[in-house]
């Protein structure tokens, strides 16, 4: 039971890292000034050698607010896994009945704009408060996702530049399934020169 667990933690959490990364990368292309705003913050808190780490997350504010909107933005899981309801659930005069699987619309939250201002908007800056603290999530692969895409997305602008080829604008064709993805579009990575 424990292995099998682990292993859906583990798949599941590595296929929604790979859509995040692939979904980041591509609005880094179409954001040029936010991908300049992160590789500037990497190099000042961290500089060429330094590393992310999940549990000193708060040094990169704004690299994390970007991949945080960019989870909001693609909302990869766009369902949340079944829950059950545990009594009679009234809603707008509708009952879900004890016992009901329940699905949540996490797509529709995500673009609610009565959470979000402007939720069709990519704007890392609705993460951040004035003491710098962001807002959480709960997914039970949550840290090990956040430690991978922080670890990967910042060692990724921190190397190279990410744009489309001249004249080709960032794609946003979603393939849906239970992670949506986008659908494959070529990228070009551009070293850069880090001197210490």
């Amino acid at each position: 039971m424990l292995e099998g667990n682990l292993s859906i933690l583990f798949l599941g959490a590595s296929d929604t890292i790979f859509s995040s990364l692939g979904w980041l990368f591509r609005l880094m292309c179409k954001h040029k000034d936010i991908q300049d705003k992160v590789y500037a913050e990497i190099m000042e808190v961290l500089g060429k050698d330094g590393y992310a780490r999940y549990d000193e997350r708060h040094k990169v504010p704004y690299t994390f607010a970007v991949i945080m909107e960019g989870q909001r933005f693609a909302s990869n899981v766009p369902l949340s896994t079944t829950r059950k309801a545990s009594q009679d659930i009234h809603v707008n005069g509708y009952v879900i009945p004890k016992g009901s699987e329940i699905f949540a619309n996490l797509w529709a939250l995500h673009y609610d704009p009565a959470y979000w201002e402007n939720p069709e908007e990519y704007r890392p800056e609705r993460f951040l408060t004035d003491g710098g603290t962001k807002l959480g999530r709960n997914c039970p692969g949550e840290t090990i996702a956040w430690m991978e895409i922080l670890f990967y997305f910042t060692e990724t602008i921190k190397r190279f530049e990410i744009s489309t080829a001249p004249g080709v604008e960032p794609e946003f064709d979603i393939v849906n399934g239970l992670v949506s993805r986008l659908s494959p579009q070529p990228l070009c990575f551009k070293e850069r020169g880090i001197s210490k």
